[in-house]
């Protein structure tokens, strides 16, 4: 499937992503709590893993929708091969640009919380996942590295509020349970 580029947001829309946002309860800013190591104790191939650590991601993040994209060698890409949440489906097979700026951060081991002014990874971030949904507030990501090589990105989103760090400081939890297990099982050889 070709690569299509996400539509940067524009200055404007970007600056109305945080306003008029409801407030939740403080009760319910705590998501349920999650074992990602006992969810991926259940993953016998890689493939099968990535999609449980997705769904992992999105529960613990307390997000609504989550995309993972595997880095590809056979095909010189990061390729979407997961998603958890509305329309996600519709993004499956797509590859990540080349020079996607988003690739740039992963390779570099960091994780992306968006801004209200996004800089530039975070308005690619953003762009992907307003293909899923049209009133995000808030994406992240976050790198899987194995031995300091990238292995695959996940992409967590949400409609009603920006994300704190605490939440996707749970996603890098569940992303490095992730990685140990690729390890142990020998999937990142």
């Amino acid at each position: 499937m070709l690569s299509i580029p996400p539509p940067p947001p524009t200055g404007a829309e970007l600056s109305s992503r945080t306003e008029n946002i409801d407030r939740a309860p403080r009760q319910s800013f705590r998501p349920a709590a999650v074992d990602p190591v006992g969810v991926l104790a259940n993953a016998s191939e890689f493939s099968e893993a990535l999609l449980l650590t997705v769904v992992t991601a999105v529960t613990a993040a307390g997000a609504e929708f989550g995309l993972v994209h595997r880095v590809r060698a056979d095909l010189g890409a990061a390729v979407t091969v997961g998603g958890h949440g509305p329309a996600t489906e519709t993004l499956l097979g797509e590859r990540l640009a080349a020079d996607d700026p988003t690739l740039v951060a992963a390779r570099g081991g960091h994780s992306v919380l968006t801004e209200p002014q996004c800089g530039e990874v975070g308005r690619h971030l953003l762009g992907r996942m307003t293909r899923c949904s049209r009133d995000v507030k808030s994406v992240a990501m976050v790198p899987l590295l194995v031995y300091g090589k990238l292995i695959a990105l996940f992409e967590v989103g949400r409609r009603s509020r920006p994300f704190k760090a605490r939440e996707i400081g749970r996603v890098e939890d569940v992303v490095e349970a992730l990685a140990e297990r690729s390890v142990v099982m020998g999937w990142a050889e």
